[in-house]
């Protein structure tokens, strides 16, 4: 009885929030147009690219599920859990706030509507600050860990969030037995990841001079250049 309670007030509070989210999320403007410059890096898998979107692309084509429609419902989900996260360490007005300055931010949004690693980035984090303050047991150890791993494995920038995470996650668990797990579970998506590119490419590039030729060649055109 406690099981189908649990069920039923997750069904009753959380279902039709998520749904308040996507269709605010849905429905509010859009500042990216769906196809980027960068885009086609991870359609195509590319060498400066980290292959795990290209990975995730292809899994949700292969189960015939659309990509945009899939972030904007990923990344609901991953707003409504730091709103009730926060509500629980806080109070409805803060947890409240918190959700309205995040939906409202149709730039933070837009990029559910485009195809760039960043949803998935921040999703990804959202939901790693979730379990973070739920560790508790093993399965949010696991979905904790492989949460970072996600975070480390979609983009460069990834890696020193998802240690910095990885290191609050050290300090809040109650025995270090539990540590080996974290790693463990954390070094999957990136094994995968790099076994993937790898296979496809002998090394790794950088877009690092691509930024830096494009603040140049930006700043060229400033008068103070």
């Amino acid at each position: 009885e406690k099981v189908l309670e649990k069920i039923l007030k997750n069904i009753i509070y959380k279902v039709p929030l998520f749904l308040i989210t996507f269709f605010v999320i849905e429905y509010s403007p859009s500042m990216l147009n769906e196809i980027q410059p960068d885009s086609e890096d991870y359609l195509n898998l590319h060498q400066k690219r980290q292959s795990t979107y290209y990975l995730i692309i292809q899994a949700l084509d292969l189960l015939n599920i659309d990509l945009i429609f899939f972030q904007k419902c990923f990344l609901s989900i991953s707003i409504i859990g730091l709103f009730f996260l926060i509500n629980k360490k806080t109070n409805i007005f803060l947890s409240s706030l918190t959700y309205f300055l995040i939906v409202s931010n149709i730039y933070y949004t837009s990029f559910s509507k485009t195809i760039l690693t960043e949803v998935f980035l921040f999703s990804f984090i959202n939901l790693a600050v979730f379990f973070l303050f739920n560790l508790k047991n093993k399965p949010q150890l696991i979905f904790f860990s492989l949460c970072c791993g996600m975070i480390a494995s979609l983009k460069p920038i990834g890696i020193p969030i998802a240690l910095i995470l990885m290191i609050f996650a050290f300090f809040k668990i109650d025995k270090l037995k539990k540590i080996p797990l974290i790693i463990v579970v954390f070094l999957v998506p990136n094994i995968i990841e790099n076994i993937f590119f790898y296979n496809h490419f002998n090394k790794r590039e950088t877009v690092f001079k691509d930024v830096v030729a494009g603040k140049l060649f930006f700043m060229s055109g400033k008068d103070s250049f």
